[in-house]
């Protein structure tokens, strides 16, 4: 995260870095992307950078918790209300965060993160997303388990199957909305169909 540098700045010049890494980000991946072009982009040194974040990874996390810190707003009153349907949970999350994608000021950021995504990029990204830190070290298929009535009458490797399927659902269609391969009704009816097929699993 930022250290304390960066959060006495001025406004302006918060803003302007931010501004510029958004956009350094929606265009490039994160490997791709390129600190220079930030800060020139922001007019700061190179010093100054290393002054405000540890690294270019420390910048692109900063700029993801902030959605994702609005997203888990939204997650604790969904579980609670889907907790007897996980199928439902998943397509509630499909909704809630394309709506977010779409309707943020951040939108070019986001859309350059989900069209941009390859593996590597994919896989810091869903550590960063499932990290706890009210529990650190408790397994996401644990807690899922925990949560999900559907879940307790299976094992750990069932329970990872459903739920690996669910989440590259999930983020295959956000992918293909985000690139225009499909519309935002179209993917939602396609996942809608998805998770018909493993209720019957279920």
């Amino acid at each position: 995260m930022p250290t304390a540098t960066f959060y006495n700045l001025p406004a302006e010049k918060k803003a302007a870095i931010i501004a510029s890494a958004e956009h350094e980000f929606s265009q490039y991946n994160f490997y791709d992307a390129s600190i220079n072009r930030i800060i020139k982009s922001a007019g700061i040194p190179r010093g100054s950078f290393y002054m405000y974040f540890e690294n270019k990874e420390d910048l692109f996390f900063y700029l993801l918790a902030k959605v994702r810190n609005k997203l888990f707003i939204q997650l604790a009153p969904l579980i609670v209300k889907r907790r007897n349907d996980i199928l439902g949970f998943y397509l509630e999350l499909y909704d809630i965060v394309v709506e977010q994608i779409f309707s943020s000021r951040h939108k070019e950021f986001l859309l350059g993160v989900f069209i941009n995504m390859n593996a590597m990029t994919l896989r810091h990204l869903m550590d960063f997303v499932v990290n706890n830190k009210e529990a650190p070290n408790e397994k996401p298929i644990i807690a899922a388990q925990k949560y999900f009535v559907q879940l307790r009458a299976l094992n750990d490797e069932e329970s990872l199957c459903v739920i690996e399927f669910l989440r590259d659902a999930l983020l295959s269609g956000i992918v293909t909305v985000c690139m225009n391969e499909m519309s935002v009704t179209e993917m939602r009816r396609n996942l809608e169909l998805k998770t018909q097929l493993l209720a019957k699993l279920l």
